[in-house]
């Protein structure tokens, strides 16, 4: 997503270009087509831009943007296509070497040779064989398949789905130059296609860095951990992945928006120096190169690139949430004293704090020693946990946007909502374990079967209100109705949970915890008493006769 150098004047082109890449695919198609200069037009966007406009599109729809786009454009398509991490994919070379070849076949001959001479050579050593007719042999013959354009150099072609563009390639070539194409022939039985695999990734990697794509074991370090007091000791040195040369080159990715509304966004558009923020800018379509790097993504849609983009705002968000607080002019100074990398690994760094507090917990977890799943936290908190948990801690939506349960954390209210919960997850487990100190459930099969927090810890206060012992098993039907008769206040519905029954709950779990008082209230005692609000909610308006067992969640009750 940087800029190309490009000796089209921004003045002349940025509203044509900015508007182009805001259209769907076919339409930007045919909007370039039809304007009076497709090329200059083409040329003048980025070579990020050019590449997603290709995949929008599809890239055999796109072969007139192929055709009059500059070298250094294919030159970063080519980069971005034909590798799967330090390997070219020979699947991928002939595909997009034949699509240049529809595009623009003497171009793609004479840039190959000029520029990307190993590159030829690794296409022909992987898509041909080729013999050498001695002179003067007149017994010389070969099987069917070869074919020859000089009476000397006999080739075949490994494929026959690729027969036509490599040859077509190959006649081009000698056409080009004879010479040449001798030469490319004869170095082929000394070609050695490792060594020059590792020099062509090699220069692809000193290119596409200059674009924030560094290796995987480089970019990876966009999630190292950073903390907040450490950024604030180093001084404001250069906050940009590169220097701004003077403006008159165009504007990244100027297409892509973000939301108005995230601290990022607004901290640019306070920024008065237009040349301040065209460097923001670079260094953000940097820092989401480096992003997509770090994931190993293939990232080939606009919709690739606005998850990424969405990613880096959020964690930019979060970051300068915890650097400056819910100061204004403290976050726009944030934003142009550091560099946007670091302020990433702020925000990100507080999602990883928040995940390595799970993982030391969930060592020694008792509901983890018990061989639970974290089905049972139920939905909202099993969901919160697993996301902890991924590779890259993820957030858990509670499908709240009708898609995916999992997407990146954008704002710090959602990492402080998921900290709320992994407390209450641990405060829970701790009282388990010592209700059940000695116990194993795993033993007990008939309470296992949708078995959750909630209805463990109530049906362990009923059993404790029956004195059925200290071994965990369900209630009959006939104990359950009792007890829910017990806990009720009496009167009209909709019922409640009597004040005796609450303290009576509460005396109990500090009696068999060992606990103080004053640990079961705060956060503890918010959540326990948001277990039996929960209870009112959900049968406060169900009288005793209408209880029925099997859909009551909140208990374990024995049918039989």
């Amino acid at each position: 997503m940087k800029d190309t150098v490009s000796e089209i004047p921004r003045k002349q082109t940025t509203l044509k270009s900015t508007q182009i890449m805001s259209l769907p695919g076919k339409e930007a198609l045919e909007r370039i087509l039809d304007s009076p200069t497709p090329a200059h037009l083409i040329q003048s966007l980025a070579p990020e831009d050019l590449y997603w406009l290709i995949q929008d599109i599809g890239p055999e729809d796109a072969l007139p943007i192929l055709a009059r786009a500059n070298s250094e454009q294919w030159e970063y398509l080519l980069d971005l296509e034909l590798w799967t991490l330090d390997r070219v994919d020979l699947d991928a070379l002939q595909y997009w070497f034949a699509l240049l070849m529809k595009a623009d076949p003497q171009r793609l001959v004479a840039w190959g040779i000029s520029r990307h001479a190993t590159l030829i050579s690794f296409y022909l050593y992987n898509c041909i064989e080729v013999k050498v007719r001695e002179e003067n042999d007149p017994s010389f013959e070969f099987e069917a398949g070869y074919f020859t354009f000089d009476g000397t150099f006999y080739i075949r072609v490994r494929e026959d789905h690729a027969y036509e563009s490599v040859r077509d390639f190959l006649q081009r070539l000698a056409d080009y130059d004879l010479n040449r194409f001798h030469e490319a022939l004869l170095d082929l039985s000394g070609f050695l296609p490792w060594e020059s695999e590792e020099e062509m990734y090699r220069l692809r990697n000193v290119r596409l860095a200059e674009r924030g794509f560094l290796p995987y074991e480089e970019a990876i370090g966009i999630y190292h951990h950073l903390d907040v007091d450490k950024l604030a000791q180093e001084s404001p040195a250069a906050a940009s992945f590169r220097d701004l040369e003077t403006g008159d080159h165009l504007p990244v990715s100027s297409w892509l928006s973000v939301d108005v509304q995230d601290r990022f966004h607004r901290s640019i558009m306070a920024i008065p120096d237009p040349a301040e923020v065209e460097r923001l800018q670079r260094d953000f379509a940097v820092m989401c190169n480096r992003i997509i790097s770090a994931d190993g993504m293939q990232a080939r849609s606009k919709e690739d690139l606005v998850t990424t983009v969405r990613k880096a705002c959020g964690y930019l968000d979060v970051g300068l949430e915890r650097i400056a607080g819910s100061d204004p002019d403290a976050t726009v100074t944030s934003v142009r004293r550091f560099p946007l990398e670091k302020i990433f690994r702020v925000g990100y760094g507080a999602a990883l704090e928040l995940k390595w507090r799970a993982q030391r917990w969930i060592r020694t977890a008792w509901f983890i020693d018990q061989d639970l799943e974290t089905s049972f936290w139920e939905p909202k908190w099993g969901g919160i946990l697993e996301g902890l948990l991924m590779k890259h801690p993820l957030y858990f939506t509670e499908f709240e946007e009708g898609g995916e349960p999992y997407r990146e954390f954008r704002t710090l209210e959602e990492i402080h909502h998921c900290s709320e919960a992994l407390e209450g997850i641990i405060a829970i487990d701790r009282v388990l374990s010592r209700l059940l100190f000695g116990h194993t459930l795993s033993s007990i099969t008939e309470i296992l079967h949708g078995m959750t927090y909630k209805n463990l810890l109530l049906t362990l206060w009923g059993i404790h209100h029956f004195d059925l012992g200290e071994t965990p098993r369900p209630l009959t039907e006939e104990q359950f109705k009792r007890f829910f008769h017990h806990i009720r206040s009496t009167g009209r519905a909709p019922f409640r949970i009597s004040r005796e029954a609450r303290n009576d709950f509460f005396h109990w779990l500090a009696e068999h915890t060992g606990m103080e008082k004053r640990q079961i209230e705060g956060t503890l005692g918010e959540l326990l008493q948001g277990l039996l609000d929960e209870l009112e909610t959900e049968y406060g308006n169900v009288s005793l006769e209408d209880l029925d067992p099997r859909y009551v969640r909140h208990f374990l009750v024995s049918l039989v």
